[in-house]
């Protein structure tokens, strides 16, 4: 793998770059510094990154990244959480709704508490 170009000499092919002359074109400035147009591009990407110019780029630290990731976790677990919770709440309607039926059905001798009757019905 090559070396990478030093640091300076990217600055300053950069800054030519950005300040060329109305139709220079960045493949005669990528040849007049002997690197490739694409390479040429993509320094002057991660520069525009670097220095905010481009709006629309990704330049989310990782910081914000994982706390993006936990909040969709969070939501995930507050969605089961919230199924569960619904879940539960149809067979406590729906065990009450037993012993009722029990209670008139057997009359005088069913259990006097629903709590009885639901907790060996379920």
């Amino acid at each position: 793998m090559p070396k990478p170009y030093p640091r300076e000499f990217r600055e300053d092919v950069v800054r030519v770059a950005r300040n060329r002359e109305p139709g220079v074109h960045l493949k005669q400035i990528a040849a007049d510094f002997g690197i490739s147009e694409s390479c040429l591009t993509n320094w002057l990407a991660a520069a525009d990154r670097q220095d905010g110019v481009r709006l629309g780029e990704p330049t989310q630290s990782v910081s914000e990244r994982e706390l993006k990731k936990r909040i969709r976790l969070l939501e995930q677990e507050n969605e089961v959480l919230r199924r569960a919770a619904q879940l539960l709440l149809r067979r406590a309607d729906h065990a009450d709704r037993l012993a009722v039926c029990w209670e008139s059905a057997l009359g005088a001798g069913a259990p006097t508490q629903r709590g009885q009757v639901s907790s060996w019905m379920v």
